[in-house]
């Protein structure tokens, strides 16, 4: 509470509060110092707070407003009655088609004379400062979406009603959108593909395939009014031509027209072609996801086809065909011989017309069909023709542009394709990695990023006396660090006015400090090293702080605190996160009838620092508990729970314990160690109490011969 009364503190919560409130506060904290000579408390402001909330939720008045807002919402209402636009026709698509024409035509807004001065549609427009009102402003209209929020929010504009003065959560007079009928204003409609004159629908597909593998496809039909399609439609032409079809092991040929989608990862056929072929491939289930809505529908999956150009006489494989119940393209894609005939450069270009449908789509899985053997370029902006080993295919605008323009009410249908395979055994592997990290653990070592961690950690670890040491993982092995007892001195002197102060705090702070020289994680720094030697010295600050749930002082070792722009954290590698995923712990604790739990005492404590290290973590306490007497420097010599390298220095220690004693204990023991303890709790499952029992003394055997004792085993 102490730190909340600071003044500084209570600004900071103080300017989250609404408006209307810090003025509020701001009379009654004046009123506070004038009548009771003192400065403003936390409790004050809790107070305050209270007292407000009690106010607004009162039954009877609490949503009463003044006549000024009254008014308000009065003018506003009489906006919304008086303003009538059309409706603004538009398209946005993800595509480099032209969109359709828009009418942007709207009938004149009719400003009543009485409206206030703060409302959002008087003369002149408050975002272009031209003769209008801000809903006939065509400027901010074409603005994204994100930029009129913002200018709406910086203008000081209610969100509900465009009008100044309140916010839209109390806004009691919400405009009436015109093209949705939602309550928003029609400036803030967000036009989505789904809801303009049905111009764009796209739907997404997945395969999930017993045969192991998934395929997700993109297919975007765009129906256009009055337009003037340079990309596809009855001017352009796509990579389409006549081609031969058959089974590898099968002697039937049958004809068809093919699609050459460099933008397809997968080659799809038509139902009717298999059924030509009389092919039945293996079932697989489509899962269909729209904007609006999700379906499955069946599919089946046709292996080992074979593919040749009418003209040709090589066959190339095709090992995998998803059966779709038709390619989303159209005849008026086919280039014909008597279009290709008005273009002298192509007069070596013979593409045979044939009586078929576009029954195949070959994806680029198929690599052999996407090889160009001849390129015959473009001119006097034409088609470009491609030899490959299917064929000539045609690209680019082929028929004449008079044949383009449309009729009036004529409409073009655009479609635009992107299909992706996935396998199942990826996604599965990637979703396994995601869920259970500890699975890809040696990836997890050789990631770039965390080499220095590990040379470092690798290189310094050693067994001695029982215990593993492990030096501080400094990101240079000469770390400098600027003198900062000062900065400790001055913690240690605010620490003592709070334990002189609270007899019971200052009892469980001096117990905590004794159990940690007890224990030896801390030891007294001897005169003869009290010198500064070469900026190897750095004073962990600390301070103490109680449990929330058990009640209990712990004492915090604030590693993160600068000096002069720097810390000990700042100069240290954190590591990588090698700890066994919660998620994968719990699910395998489930496996089994017999539970067991363990807990490693003081986990990071166990893994000492060497000497050449300690003087990093010094601290400052009075000897004997004596708060009379002089500071007294102490080091820690175990790696300590606020450096940033401890979780990682403490689980790769951990780990290195089970893989070291791989042959000594059992192999129960080890994958327990590895695959089934969270930071310092184990967490296991067993078929019986006799196996729990001879396993708990396996891990306690192993976890013991290197520093790490098991408690609460249970």
């Amino acid at each position: 509470m102490e730190e909340l009364d600071n003044p500084t503190n209570m600004r900071v919560i103080v300017s989250k509060l609404p408006y209307k409130f810090i003025e509020r506060w701001k009379v009654l904290a004046f009123k506070i110092q004038e009548r009771s000579q003192r400065r403003v408390r936390f409790k004050d402001l809790v107070d305050f707070v209270d007292e407000q909330a009690k106010i607004l939720a009162d039954p009877l008045f609490g949503d009463l407003q003044g006549s000024a807002a009254e008014a308000k919402s009065r003018n506003v209402l009489q906006m919304e009655k008086d303003t009538r636009s059309e409706r603004i026709k538009g398209s946005i698509f993800a595509t480099s088609v032209a969109t359709s024409t828009e009418e942007d035509n709207c009938k004149p807004l009719t400003v009543n004379s009485r409206t206030s001065s703060n409302v959002a549609f008087m003369k002149p427009c408050l975002f272009c400062k031209k003769d209008h009102s801000l809903l006939e402003c065509h400027q901010i209209a074409e603005k994204a979406h994100k930029d009129k929020v913002d200018f709406i929010w910086k203008s000081g504009l209610c969100f509900g009603c465009l009008v100044k003065g309140h916010v839209s959560k109390d806004c009691k007079k919400r405009m009436t959108c015109q093209t949705c009928s939602e309550r928003h204003p029609s400036l803030l409609h967000i036009h989505r593909l789904d809801n303009v004159s049905n111009h764009a629908r796209a739907e997404s597909q997945e395969v999930a395939r017993s045969d192991n593998t998934v395929v997700s496809s993109a297919l975007v039909s765009i129906d256009q009014e009055t337009t003037t399609c340079e990309g596809a439609g009855d001017r352009c032409v796509l990579a389409i031509l006549p081609v031969y079809i058959k089974a590898k092991t099968g002697s039937k040929l049958v004809k068809t027209y093919a699609f050459v989608d460099p933008g397809s990862s997968a080659t799809f056929c038509t139902d009717s072609l298999a059924r030509q072929l009389n092919l039945q491939g293996k079932g697989a289930q489509l899962v269909l996801t729209t904007m609006s809505s999700t379906e499955q529908v069946k599919s089946s999956l046709l292996r080992d086809l074979e593919v040749c150009g009418i003209k040709e006489d090589k066959f190339i494989s095709l090992k995998k065909v998803f059966t779709q119940k038709s390619i989303p393209v159209t005849k008026d894609h086919i280039p014909l011989q008597k279009d290709i005939e008005k273009w002298p450069h192509l007069l070596e270009v013979e593409l045979p017309c044939i009586a078929a449908e576009i029954g195949l789509l070959i994806g680029n899985d198929v690599y052999e069909a996407f090889e160009p053997w001849k390129v015959i370029h473009s001119q006097n902006n034409g088609p470009y023709a491609v030899k490959t080993v299917l064929g000539w295919t045609i690209n680019g605008p082929l028929k004449e542009q008079e044949d383009s323009v449309p009729e009036d009410g004529e409409q073009h249908q655009v479609t635009i394709n992107r299909i992706a395979v996935e396998t199942v055994e990826r996604l599965l592997i990637q979703q396994y990695n995601a869920d259970f990290p500890e699975h890809c653990y040696s990836d997890k070592l050789e990631m770039s990023k965390d080499k220095p961690f590990i040379s470092s950690v690798s290189s310094s670890i050693h067994h001695a006396e029982g215990h593993y040491y492990i030096n501080l993982p400094t990101k240079t092995s000469l770390v400098s660090l600027p003198n900062n007892k000062y900065a400790a001195v001055q913690r240690a002197i605010n620490l003592k006015k709070r334990l002189t102060k609270k007899t019971e705090f200052h009892q469980e702070y001096t117990d905590c400090i004794s159990d940690l020289l007890n224990k030896g994680y801390a030891v007294k720094v001897p005169e003869t090293q009290l010198s500064w030697q070469e900026d190897r010295v750095w004073y962990i600050l600390h301070h103490g702080v109680y449990h929330p749930q058990k009640k209990k002082l712990l004492v915090v070792f604030d590693c993160d605190a600068s000096f002069y722009g720097t810390s000990i954290n700042n100069e240290s590698l954190q590591g990588p996160d090698i700890t066994s995923s919660l998620i994968g712990v719990l699910t395998r604790f489930r496996q089994e009838h017999v539970a067991m739990m363990a807990d490693i005492e003081a986990m990071y404590h166990q893994v000492r620092v060497p000497e050449e290290d300690t003087d990093l973590l010094r601290l400052l306490w009075w000897s004997n508990r004596d708060l009379t007497q002089e500071m007294v420097d102490y080091k820690m010599v175990v790696h300590i729970f606020g450096t940033t390298s401890a979780a990682s220095c403490a689980n790769f220690a951990l780990r290195r314990a089970a893989e070291e004693n791989r042959t000594a204990a059992t192999t129960r023991a080890v994958e327990t160690v590895l695959r089934n303890f969270y930071v310092d709790d184990c967490l296991k499952s067993v078929s019986g109490d006799s196996e729990a029992i001879a396993l708990g003394k396996d891990l306690m055997s192993l976890c013991t011969s290197r520093g790490f004792h098991l408690t609460k085993m249970d």
